[in-house]
């Protein structure tokens, strides 16, 4: 199978950015983020990754987190299901909510009141992921808090999870931190915003990425030098450090790989016709994809802008093309021959001080959308 789960240990907080796409997104680490983050490292242990055919087809999804709720059991075993693990998602962008029935209908105040506590909602479990996906009436059941009541995130009551964590999943926090100027030897307090994963009680981080099994040992290797220099901003002040705990063929009961069309669907729905997708990684359209209708029609999604720096040897910065892409969770609909694919972008400043990739690859979930008419059955 080419789809394999990684599961990482993290070794402190994780950097937030202050910009709009973190308040939208879940990901604790954005696939963009990990994708030239990897080929950055990759330079200097194994220019493979750096061949452009395989720099521009790397597929790899977001970073999110699971809890494991016998972690301090010695005599687990160590399969993931007996192991009692819930691998979260991102709380997807129903296809089946209709915007003007919902805003019609929040008259009433306690209705009003549970859309609130559904729009806080960050996190799903895989099961509830899927849920979300094929049911039209998911989001008018009521659903388990893993963490704490109002927290953020759900599972199904059928799940059983032995013991719940008393602290939340993930914690959005800050610092007061300084940096000085150079020429007028100033200190301009600025806030470090970061993600605390809850280690202490069997939070990991997991990512899903498309790999040949000749290529596991090179991946593995490079993602672990990565984890010791750390991944996103602020590295220098302990951000973003991790180590691997391992890679595996993806596994579970709720999304199965289909050989034939080597891609990963919703269980039940390998037969039926796959007519949307749900994305786990940021994505930027094509011109082709968006021609054809890809944000039209049941697309349900958010975008956000990505920006950043590029620092070269000499000290110099260059700032990155601005792209706007979909966040992780979005819906789109998978028509006339054409899939949301995407693209990794060439945004390097004038080729200058090198050649830089951001990655809008999709990652995508298959499924079939229940159409208007099926609906109404």
């Amino acid at each position: 199978m080419p789809y394999y789960r990684v599961k990482l240990k993290p070794k402190g907080p994780f950097f937030k950015g202050i910009n709009s796409h973190a308040r939208k997104s879940t990901a604790i680490v954005h696939s963009d983020v990990l994708h030239s983050a990897f080929l950055c490292v990759a330079h200097t242990l194994d220019p493979y990754w750096l061949e452009e055919d395989r720099a521009k087809t790397l597929l790899v999804s977001s970073i999110y987190p699971y809890y494991e709720a016998s972690h301090n059991d010695k005599n687990a075993k160590q399969n993931d299901k007996e192991r009692n693990i819930l691998y979260l998602y991102p709380k997807p962008f129903s296809p089946y909510t209709d915007d003007k029935e919902k805003h019609e209908s929040t008259a009433d105040t306690e209705k009003e009141h549970d859309r609130k506590k559904w729009k806080k909602v960050k996190y799903v479990s895989e099961r509830l992921f899927v849920k979300l996906l094929t049911d039209k009436n998911a989001e008018k059941e009521e659903y388990m808090y893993l963490d704490e009541e109002k927290g953020i995130t759900l599972f199904l009551k059928e799940e059983k999870v032995d013991k719940k964590p008393s602290k939340k999943i993930v914690t959005e926090n800050y610092k007061i931190s300084t940096v000085i100027d150079r020429g007028t030897n100033q200190a301009t307090p600025y806030p470090q915003n970061f993600y605390e994963i809850n280690t202490e009680e069997g939070v990991g981080l997991w990512f899903l990425v498309k790999l040949e099994e000749s290529e596991v040992d090179s991946f593995k290797k490079v993602l672990s030098a990565l984890g010791s220099l750390g991944i996103g901003g602020e590295r220098s002040s302990g951000f973003g450090h991790f180590s691997v705990k391992n890679i595996i063929p993806f596994e579970s009961d709720n999304i199965k790989y289909s050989k034939d069309k080597d891609i990963l669907v919703v269980n039940g729905h390998e037969t039926l016709k796959h007519n949307a997708v749900s994305t786990l990684s940021l994505y930027h359209p094509t011109k082709e994809e968006f021609e054809v209708g890809i944000l039209k029609g049941i697309a349900s999604y958010e975008c956000t802008m990505r920006g950043g720096w590029i620092h070269g040897l000499a000290g110099d910065s260059f700032p990155k093309m601005s792209v706007r892409m979909c966040i992780e969770g979005s819906i789109f609909p998978v028509k006339e021959g054409i899939i949301p694919k995407g693209n990794v972008i060439d945004i390097s400043y004038n080729e200058k001080p090198h050649k830089i990739w951001r990655s809008g690859l999709a990652f995508n979930i298959y499924f079939h959308y229940l159409q208007n008419e099926e609906n109404k059955k």
